[in-house]
């Protein structure tokens, strides 16, 4: 882990440009555990987070996708919070994306990511899914929230 965290210190802001390269492999290589502790360690050692890291050394798709990889292992219930969210704000509902990160993230977050809802978006999950869906949909989806 200290090892990693020195190469992504040296392929980024040790060094003029950014070897992406590195990054690309670390990120898609460790598991969850890994780059959770990965980040803590870094922000010991260098006093920023690996996704401050990643949004002063990259751009564009690749920058989206590195940030989504951290965002998804060191705080899962926060992400799929977001991702409910973006699903339901603006104009209609993003259905695909509603129930993807309804089904995919893991059971165990459900409360913790129904506090972040709540303290975030000023609602409870179980409001936003009322109000955004309607019919069998909405039972099932509510019955996923709601599941102990």
């Amino acid at each position: 882990m200290a090892q990693d965290v020195k190469d992504l210190y040296s392929a980024g802001e040790g060094k003029w440009g950014t070897d992406e390269e590195v990054f690309n492999r670390i990120f898609a290589l460790r598991n969850s555990f890994h780059l959770k502790e990965m980040n803590n360690l870094y922000m010991q050692q260098r006093g920023k987070s690996l996704l401050d890291v990643v949004e002063s050394e990259f751009s564009g798709d690749v920058k989206n996708l590195l940030k989504t990889i951290l965002h998804a292992h060191i705080n899962p219930a926060d992400y799929y919070a977001n991702r409910i969210y973006k699903a339901c704000k603006g104009w209609g509902t993003n259905d695909r994306m509603l129930i993807r990160a309804l089904i995919v993230m893991d059971e165990v977050y459900m409360e913790e990511i129904k506090k972040i809802y709540k303290s975030k978006f000023g609602m409870t999950l179980v409001e936003q899914i009322t109000n955004e869906t309607s019919g069998d949909y909405k039972k099932m989806l509510l019955m996923l929230v709601n599941t102990p």
